[in-house]
């Protein structure tokens, strides 16, 4: 099975992401989407707005009617504190060892992918 990993702020989420995810699972034929909310960016300063218990509600309601490949995944607002990929990465793989994982980014934070946290070692675990 071929895994998409998508995840981000989503402060708020917006027809984009979703309209972007459409078209990579059609061009991709991956098996599934996981859409995680980062309880905290690390990149990002936090900011007044949402909690991250109302942007995992949100991202809940924007997926409804969208494709069923779309997997609501709050591990990292359950895990709390600093939403790091590599962390994210390496459960997924221990849930699902035999499938094959894709992280998703946007331009913006592959840009950036190399001031990630361990990002060689996610490049180990997933494919980018």
């Amino acid at each position: 099975m071929r895994r998409g990993i998508f995840g981000g702020s989503f402060n708020p989420p917006h027809m984009g992401h979703l309209k972007s995810l459409e078209a990579i699972i059609k061009k991709t034929g991956l098996d599934a989407i996981h859409v995680i909310p980062s309880h905290q960016n690390p990149g990002k300063l936090k900011t007044e707005g949402p909690t991250p218990e109302q942007r995992m509600k949100m991202v809940e309601l924007c997926l409804q009617g969208f494709s069923p490949k779309f997997i609501l995944d709050d591990r990292e607002i359950r895990r709390g504190g600093k939403s790091y990929t590599i962390d994210t990465v390496n459960e997924l793989k221990k849930e699902y060892p035999k499938d094959e994982l894709i992280l998703i980014v946007g331009l913006d934070q592959f840009e950036a992918f190399h001031s990630w946290k361990d990002y060689p070692q996610i490049l180990e675990s997933a494919s980018l």
